[in-house]
């Protein structure tokens, strides 16, 4: 790099733009190769920056292009000066190439330069241009576009456009960057995501752990189910964890959690190298971990006790989400209570402190936690009992759901049945759970009916929340229970439904 820099200052009467933007490619190229020279000498480029802000009036779009992209490259964030020159001049230039706009856009979005005038003058070439974009042009473009948080509908609805066109020559990083980009912008395109899902799938082979993971976590994020995408994710990825990192680790779980996507391979391979990686985990990899094995009920007694081992040495790191994750699937796991005392007694110690405040959501689930601690396995929570009734208060608040379908015909059912009594949506005094309904029989046995809708299984596996709730309301409710899953509901026809709750409730009293 000095040498290219002496022989700049050498030959700066006879340079020309192109010289320039030449010298920046070399520059680049041997930071690539030895990234020390710069870190110890931080001067180094000054001259070659002056001379960059003197010239850059006279660039072309090319010259200018590649200047802006090979900065970049090198880190150069904090020169302002001639990052406002480069704008300036790419605002007045009204004739760019495709690789042209990708690159400037890619550079300023790359050290983390808004310039809102930049982005809203490519917003209006973009759109004529996009036809030659090749698919690094249109990945780069919306990478940019997305990393400054700079919102073009139109831009995005035209990319998306384009890229569909293009979709056989979208590498896997293209695939991923392109569609987390409309995540991170909040830019819907449901078709988009199917043909790219469809062609992600061809090429899952050659995806790294990072392609996968920031693939599925962008439809995960954003809910949009591909059961194709993550098959194939997940047999590719199974074959290749030990090239996860932590991070990638706790993702792809996660994503596959939040969809509701059950696979039993890839959780069992994830398993075993999470637990020889959880010395690497953070609180966060650690808390939404957990919570992904919980939610899709896929028992890892293993895991968890590796995870837990590692709450003794720092909770402090755990914010009121992680906590909350955590607690909750140590429940739902139904995982040695000592390891959710200690961290039970580190959110008093907080709450008593003022530290955390957490949110409705986190109190319901937390109230879930400590019902299984004091009541289930009688304890003795160190949570006081103002701080449990703010919990609980919190569980039992009505969240403005309408009832389902399901729900309203069961209970029609049930109350053109003679000889019954039927009261509908109770709370229940002993766990806060709300039961659809309570059955009295003229002998007066009460039988509490649960209405168990699709949403509360995966592929009639029960969920990690059903599994809690039937748990603690068979081990605390107190009442004879009537659990109804969807799938032998909707297999009768609407004579049979009547028979099958008289059955059901013989069942239930003569057990």
């Amino acid at each position: 790099v000095r040498d290219i820099v002496i022989l700049c200052i050498k030959e700066e009467s006879n340079m020309h733009t192109f010289h320039i933007s030449t010298c920046w490619c070399q520059v680049s190229r041997c930071l690539s190769k030895n990234k020390k020279e710069l870190k110890e000498n931080p001067g180094l480029l000054n001259h070659l920056l002056t001379l960059t802000v003197e010239t850059c009036d006279k660039m072309g779009s090319r010259s200018l292009s590649t200047t802006s992209h090979r900065m970049a490259k090198i880190g150069l964030a904090s020169e302002l000066e001639v990052w406002n020159a480069v704008e300036k001049k790419a605002v007045e230039l009204t004739a760019h190439d495709s690789k042209d706009i990708s690159n400037i856009l890619w550079a300023f979005a790359k050290v983390g330069r808004k310039s809102p005038v930049l982005f809203d003058h490519f917003s209006n070439l973009d759109i004529t241009h996009m036809d030659t974009f090749n698919s690094q042009d249109i990945s780069n473009t919306v990478w940019s576009f997305a990393r400054v948080d700079h919102r073009s509908p139109v831009i995005f609805a035209a990319a998306a456009d384009e890229a569909i066109k293009k979709l056989e020559t979208f590498t896997p990083q293209a695939i991923s960057n392109t569609i987390r980009s409309y995540v991170l912008v909040r830019h819907t395109s449901p078709k988009l995501f199917d043909v790219m899902a469809g062609e992600a799938v061809k090429k899952m082979s050659t995806f790294t752990p990072q392609n996968t993971c920031l693939t599925l976590w962008s439809y995960a994020t954003v809910g949009h189910s591909s059961p194709a995408l993550f098959d194939a994710a997940a047999r590719e990825a199974a074959k290749n964890m030990y090239k996860f990192t932590p991070q990638y680790l706790c993702n792809t779980l996660w994503s596959f959690a939040k969809l509701r996507h059950r696979s039993p391979e890839l959780f069992d391979a994830a398993a075993l190298e999470c637990i020889q990686k959880i010395n690497q985990f953070s609180s966060r990899h650690i808390s939404n971990t957990l919570w992904s094995y919980a939610t899709l009920n896929h028992h890892s007694p293993e895991l968890f006790q590796a995870a837990t081992q590692q709450l003794s040495k720092d909770l402090s790191s755990f914010n009121e989400q992680n906590l909350t994750s955590l607690l909750w699937s140590l429940a739902v796991m139904d995982c040695e209570v000592e390891s959710a005392v200690l961290v039970l007694n580190h959110i008093l110690d907080c709450h008593k402190s003022k530290k955390l405040r957490f949110s409705n959501m986190n109190r319901r689930q937390l109230h879930q936690a400590n019902l299984w601690v004091a009541m289930e396995h009688e304890k003795g929570s160190p949570i006081p009992d103002d701080l449990a009734d703010e919990w609980r208060h919190a569980f039992t608040t009505p969240q403005g759901r309408t009832p389902s379908k399901f729900r309203t015909n069961v209970i029609s059912t049930f109350q053109s049945l003679d000889d019954y009594d039927v009261l509908e949506r109770i709370i229940c005094e002993q766990t806060g759970y709300i039961i659809d309904a309570i059955i009295t029989s003229e002998s007066g046995a009460e039988i509490a009916v649960v209405v168990d809708g699709w949403n509360r299984f995966v592929d009639q596996v029960p969920t990690g929340w059903t599994l809690l709730k039937r748990r603690q309301l068979s081990n605390l409710g107190g009442r004879a229970l009537l659990w109804l899953p969807y799938w032998e509901w909707d297999a009768l026809s609407l004579k049979e439904k009547a028979n099958f709750l008289e059955e059901k409730i013989q069942t239930v009293v003569s057990s």
